[in-house]
C-alpha cells in the first residue's frame, strides 16, 4: 500500500504568500510612483430658471486638477518624522499636493420672457460638441423647473449631457431620490464660501457678464453667513438678483461634493 508524499511544511508555504504580497505591495507602489501626464479639464455646468420677473441664467464652469509641491512641514511634523526614523519606522516623504482649481468659461442670460421650449433648445446645442458634449449639466429642478427638466429628458432631440435636476431646501439634509438631489441652501452657500475664500475661482474678465457675477457674489458675500443657516439665505434670494451665482452654485456643488477626483482644497 502507497501513501503519498508529505505535504510541504506549512510555515514555507506562509513565507512564499507573504513575499509574493510583497511584491505585488511593491509593484502597485512603484506603478502610483510613475509620473503621469495631468489630467485634462472637467466641466460642470448650472442652469437656474426664471420666471416672469427674472431671468433664466447658465453657467459654465472648467475644473482642473493641478499639482503643487509638498508643503512645508511644522516643527511637530518634523520631530514626528525624526522620532519614527529612529524608531525603525520610517514615515513617507510627503508628496505633491493635489489641488482644484475652477474657472468659468462662459456665462448667458436668456432675456426675460424667453420661452422654456427656447431655453431648452438653445441649452441642448451648446452641449453637441466637445467640451461639454457629455459632461454635467445641474438644473434648479425647484417649482416650475420640474416640468423644464421633463421638456430636456422628453425631447425628441436628448440632450448630450449627464442632467442632475437639484431641488433646492430649506432643511440640513442633502439626499437623493430617482436622480433628483436634494440640496439645502445652506450646503449651496458653504460650497460656494470655500471656494472663494481658497481663491480657487477664477472668472475671466473678458466674459460678458462677469461684471453681474462679480455684483452677484459682491453681494452673497457680504448677506450670506453659514454660521446663521437659512435666513441669512433667504433674505439674500429674495431681495436680489441672483440667478448667475446660483447657476455657478449648483455646478460648483456637484463638482466639489459629487464630482469625483483626490484634489485637495486648500488655499493657493
Amino acid at each position: 500500500m502507497s501513501f503519498p508524499p508529505p505535504l510541504p511544511p506549512l510555515s514555507g508555504y506562509l513565507k512564499n504568500l507573504a513575499r509574493a504580497a510583497a511584491q505585488r505591495q511593491q509593484a502597485d507602489e512603484d506603478e502610483a510612483a510613475k509620473p503621469r501626464p495631468p489630467a485634462g479639464p472637467v466641466y460642470f455646468c448650472g442652469l437656474d430658471l426664471g420666471q416672469t420677473h427674472d431671468p433664466t441664467a447658465f453657467v459654465m464652469i472648467e475644473r482642473n486638477v493641478v499639482e503643487l509641491p509638498p508643503p512645508t512641514e511644522t516643527p511637530e511634523q518634523v520631530a514626528r518624522r525624526a522620532a519614527a526614523l529612529a524608531s525603525g519606522h520610517p514615515l513617507r516623504p510627503l508628496g505633491p499636493v493635489k489641488v482644484r482649481r475652477y474657472a468659468i468659461r462662459n456665462i448667458h442670460r436668456w432675456p426675460l420672457r424667453t420661452s422654456y421650449p427656447d431655453i431648452v433648445a438653445s441649452v441642448t446645442k451648446l452641449f453637441e460638441q466637445p467640451p461639454l458634449k457629455g459632461s454635467i449639466l445641474t438644473i434648479d429642478g425647484t417649482g416650475c423647473g420640474r416640468p423644464v427638466v421633463q421638456m430636456f429628458t422628453h425631447a425628441k432631440e436628448r440632450i448630450k449631457a449627464r442632467i442632475v435636476p437639484i431641488v433646492i431646501h430649506g432643511g440640513a439634509a442633502a439626499s437623493v431620490l430617482k436622480g433628483w438631489r436634494s440640496v439645502p441652501r445652506r450646503d449651496l452657500a458653504g460650497v460656494l464660501q470655500v471656494v472663494l475664500g481658497t481663491r480657487r475661482l477664477d472668472i475671466a474678465p473678458e466674459l460678458p457678464l462677469a461684471k453681474v457675477l462679480l455684483r452677484e457674489l459682491e453681494t452673497f458675500t457680504t448677506k450670506i453667513n453659514i454660521a446663521t443657516g437659512n435666513e441669512s439665505w433667504e433674505a439674500w434670494r429674495s431681495k436680489d438678483t441672483d440667478d448667475v451665482t446660483l447657476s455657478a452654485a449648483m455646478a460648483l456643488w456637484y463638482a466639489e461634493v459629487l464630482g469625483g477626483d483626490k484634489g485637495r482644497a486648500i488655499i493657493v
